[in-house]
């Protein structure tokens, strides 16, 4: 019997077919309730989105806009692929509790050297907490957000988080990066605001404090790009610290 052949358009289309039913296979979870956790809820959203592989989709019940999840528990993680779309940053508070443990609000890590992507956009992340406790020799990173994948934030507003470290022996430094952010992916910002974030780092004696980026941090390794984005208002001597690139 003769073989048949596939012509390169061929391949093209049985490529272009699969790539169709990979994106319609995405699957969209939706966010109705402002609880912490249980059915309905951001995180568990979030969790069966990381849970099922590929490109997902989490949006939120229009029903929500004006009231604000407030997180009493722990941060918020996202480990895969994942385009989380709020409600407006007018519309739409992500919020640590004032009476809940220390925390950021997200952090965009699969633990991997390899990256995912992820877009967050039309929300307001607020009153993050990166802390690091006195003699446990960690970093404070990232108040309001933490990322080391490939992450782009629209329409987003990150207001009062903070990273602080506090040591309280001799010969114990401090450090605190990242008031709103801390960032050792890729990042881009646009259409944003981050505005009235801090970082704050204290030891006792014989030893080094040091505070960068009130507003975000960036590794050496990290690449930041802001675009019609606005970071104002910080409460550490430096807004921003290493590696940012901006266009109008």
């Amino acid at each position: 019997m003769a073989r048949l052949r596939r012509s390169p358009a061929l391949w093209l289309l049985l490529a272009a077919a699969v790539a169709l039913a990979a994106h319609v296979a995405a699957e969209v979870f939706t966010v109705s309730s402002t609880a912490d956790n249980g059915p309905g809820s951001l995180r568990d959203a979030i969790a069966q989105a990381n849970a099922r592989p590929g490109a997902d989709e989490v949006i939120f019940d229009p029903a929500l806009a004006g009231q604000p999840i407030v997180l009493t528990t722990d941060q918020l993680t996202v480990t895969d692929h994942l385009t989380l779309t709020g409600l407006g940053q007018d519309l739409l508070t992500i919020e640590r509790a004032a009476t809940a443990p220390a925390f950021r609000i997200f952090e965009i890590d699969d633990g991997t050297a390899a990256h995912i992507q992820v877009q967050l956009s039309g929300m307001k992340i607020v009153h993050g907490l990166a802390y690091s406790r006195p003699g446990s020799s960690e970093d404070a990173l990232g108040g309001g957000l933490l990322n080391a994948e490939d992450l782009v934030i629209e329409s987003t507003t990150l207001f009062g988080n903070t990273a602080q470290n506090t040591e309280t022996g001799d010969n114990e430094d401090a450090f605190a990066f990242g008031g709103a952010i801390f960032n050792s992916g890729v990042l881009t910002l646009g259409n944003s605001t981050i505005t009235v974030n801090s970082v704050s780092a204290s030891c006792l004696a014989y030893c080094r404090a040091h505070g960068r980026g009130g507003g975000i941090s960036n590794t050496d390794a990290g690449q930041v790009t802001l675009r019609n984005t606005t970071v104002t208002a910080w409460t550490y001597p430096d807004l921003v610290d290493s590696r940012l690139s901006s266009s109008s």
